[in-house]
């Protein structure tokens, strides 16, 4: 088994420092946090609080209910509505198509973003994974134990039953039209990842149980297909995090990186589902925002699968 489970995120400390007052904001308020940019096609709907180190491109017709901040500059497509606070750093420009509309406030605030706290690279020291292959042909069923393995490779049309424990890999790839059952009813799921976790459209990650799901990536991507549906505490140490049109996704995702929502996606973060954190400290600055309402003169740095 694994030296460590490594559950526990001591996620990166924000801190906005304008003053000797200032909002206190623990991260597990926060759902969706990029090292890098954040990034959302349209029709997306998030339900929780998001922040950036980076850039935020938001597409048409975006719907967050929950605070936004951004280290770099922000863009909201047409039509899309933010029922809470926009953030922007200091110095950054908030950008807005037409018809969009923020409840809240849209102050810049000095801010900046440390990288994640946790030491990943001596993390990933104490992971120990195996030499067995787990492979699943089309249309199978397979039933595992917690343990070390190598690689995990399903064809499509595939079921994995996993109970609780660690599950440490070099790598994961699951076809399309598969599901994963994560039973936690005797306790967490965790995966522990050294290289590539990514999946075909149509994939299912479905929790029961009364435990949680943690999902952490050490040093490469994550991509999950269109048509996703995962509820965790994901993790990504060194690489970017992404998922395809109509996923849907509950609990909290964290990346180093870059972050990505396709089309039609739907978020909603869940307080059950995450360990204790660091706090984001917030100092907020009274600094009104420039928006600059109209086009955008310049590239959204969305995914090139959806612009």
């Amino acid at each position: 088994m694994c030296k460590n489970k490594l559950k526990l995120i001591a996620l990166a400390v924000l801190v906005i420092s304008a003053g000797a007052f200032g909002d206190i904001i623990n991260v597990s308020n926060t759902g969706l946090w990029a090292g890098g940019s954040l990034d959302v096609g349209r029709r997306v709907t998030m339900n929780g609080s998001v922040a950036s180190s980076g850039t935020i491109g938001f597409g048409s017709s975006v719907s967050l209910t929950g605070d936004m901040y951004g280290g770099g500059d922000i863009w909201l497509g047409k039509g899309s509505y933010i029922n809470g606070n926009v953030t922007p750093n200091v110095g950054a420009n908030l950008s807005v198509g037409s018809n969009v509309t923020i409840t809240g406030s849209t102050d810049q605030a000095e801010l900046n973003f440390d990288s994640f706290s946790v030491p990943w690279q001596s993390q990933m020291q104490n992971i120990n994974v195996g030499t067995q292959n787990i492979s699943g042909y089309k249309n199978s069923v397979t039933n595992l134990l917690a343990g070390e393995y190598h690689n995990f490779d399903f064809d499509k049309n595939t079921t994995l039953n996993l109970s609780a424990g660690d599950y440490s890999m070099n790598n994961f790839w699951m076809n399309k039209n598969s599901v994963v059952n994560l039973d936690t009813s005797s306790g967490d799921i965790t995966f522990n990842v050294l290289g590539g976790f990514s999946t075909a459209n149509n994939v299912r990650f479905l929790a029961s149980g009364q435990g949680n799901v943690y999902v952490n990536i050490y040093e490469n991507d994550v991509w999950l297909g269109d048509d996703s549906e995962m509820r965790a505490v994901l993790n990504v140490y060194g690489g970017d995090f992404g998922v395809g049109k109509n996923a849907e996704l509950a609990g909290s995702f964290y990346t180093t990186n870059n972050l990505w929502l396709g089309n039609n996606s739907n978020y909603d973060y869940i307080a059950e589902a995450i360990p204790e954190p660091a706090t984001l400290a917030f100092m907020i600055a009274g600094i009104t925002a420039i928006v600059a309402a109209g086009k955008k003169t310049k590239n959204s740095g969305l995914h090139p699968r959806y612009t």
